[in-house]
């Protein structure tokens, strides 16, 4: 079975499709799901307050975390209404692991 990898990577889109050889085929939405424009605008969102948490200039690259536990929670919560959504459109097609 293919698999799915919810996995947050700095600068690198947080759905990891594998192949059924186990290999790395991409880091994007499977074709299930590709036409769904607000779950990929989900995982952008949550792509982009990932990295929010980061400092990332010629000087460090550092985690600084979030600024609050709520914020963590939200971001959190929101990621598991993605990986929902994402499941109802691939259910039974593939494996969906969370790396977080």
């Amino acid at each position: 079975m293919k698999k799915i990898e919810i996995s947050l990577e700095y600068g690198c889109f947080p759905v990891w499709l594998y192949d059924d050889a186990g290999s790395l085929a991409d880091t994007t939405l499977p074709s299930e799901a590709s036409d769904d424009i607000e779950l990929l605008g989900l995982f952008n969102d949550i792509q982009a307050r990932f990295e929010a948490t980061f400092i990332n200039n010629s000087q460090e690259f550092t985690d600084k975390g979030f600024a609050s536990k709520e914020e963590e929670r939200s971001f959190y919560k929101d990621l598991d209404v993605a990986v929902e959504k994402l499941n109802s459109h691939c259910s039974g097609l593939y494996e969906i692991v969370k790396l977080y």
